[in-house]
């Protein structure tokens, strides 16, 4: 199974994201626990639209997904 978490569209770069969990809840239901990273105020960073993704393989599972982002 291929577990992905998309951003979409953010205005510079430095922004990221990455998928730390997954793991089954019950009988129907798989959380994605993913962390979201992003620029520092200070950091001076291009400014370019970015759109953070991250793809992870997974043991295969049914239910629906729940993300968790923080």
């Amino acid at each position: 199974m291929v577990v992905a978490v998309f951003l979409g569209a953010r205005p510079t770069a430095g922004f990221g994201v990455e998928v730390s969990a997954v793991r089954k809840e019950g009988d129907n239901q798989v959380i994605v626990e993913a962390v979201e990273t992003r620029p520092a105020a200070d950091r001076m960073v291009p400014q370019v639209v970015t759109q953070p993704y991250h793809f992870v393989a997974a043991p295969t599972t049914s239910g629906h997904a729940v993300l968790e982002l923080r």
